[in-house]
């Protein structure tokens, strides 16, 4: 077998894996958020945060345009390049998330973490305030954040979906694809 067709393979494999009963609990707390005008904060790293800026963008024009009364109210935190650079000189990388999201969310809002590794320290931070402020948490990782023994956003989350690969490009490629399905769903059943 040449290295392209076992890629795909295990492109594959991981996607078989996914659990449809953990992508339905996130399009629960999801639809629940925008029953409930609750804001939707979204954050990456990497490859990990254009997803992230992706889901938003679809969310919030895409989905929206298909729901007729309730709309999502979405926020990537990955995309200010001005203030995440003024938080991370001033303060910390660590805290590029917490800062722009502690004067913006309330309880019950919501945040969702996508991550290969689900270890960086900016995305458990976030984390750990969001569980101390009443919002609800989501991860999306890879297989590494269900298994190490470093804190990660998998063990932190309410909700949470394992993507059965340790490889980034597998990992984010199905990111996309859980995000597509998230988004594609909401436009077809508005009133779910």
């Amino acid at each position: 077998m040449d290295w392209m067709t076992q890629y795909l393979s295990r492109h594959k494999e991981a996607l078989e894996k996914l659990d449809p009963l953990d992508i339905k609990s996130v399009l629960y707390t999801l639809n629940k958020a925008r029953k409930n005008r609750q804001t939707i904060f979204v954050i990456g790293n990497g490859g990990s945060a254009a997803n992230a800026s992706h889901f938003v963008e679809d969310l919030v024009k895409g989905a929206n345009d298909a729901i007729p009364y309730t709309k999502f109210k979405a926020l990537s935190l990955c995309d200010s390049v001005p203030f995440i650079t003024a938080i991370g000189n001033d303060y910390s990388f660590e805290d590029i998330y917490v800062k722009q999201m502690a004067p913006l969310a309330a309880c019950e809002d919501v945040l969702l973490g996508i991550s290969v590794s689900g270890t960086s320290p900016n995305l458990i931070r976030a984390f750990d305030w969001a569980n101390n402020n009443g919002m609800d948490t989501i991860a999306i990782t890879g297989l590494q954040a269900t298994t190490t023994e470093k804190p990660s956003i998998w063990s932190k989350a309410y909700n949470r979906i394992a993507i059965h690969s340790e490889e980034y490009g597998i990992v984010e490629d199905l990111q996309m694809t859980i995000l597509h399905m998230l988004c594609y769903y909401m436009m077809d059943h508005p009133n779910a």
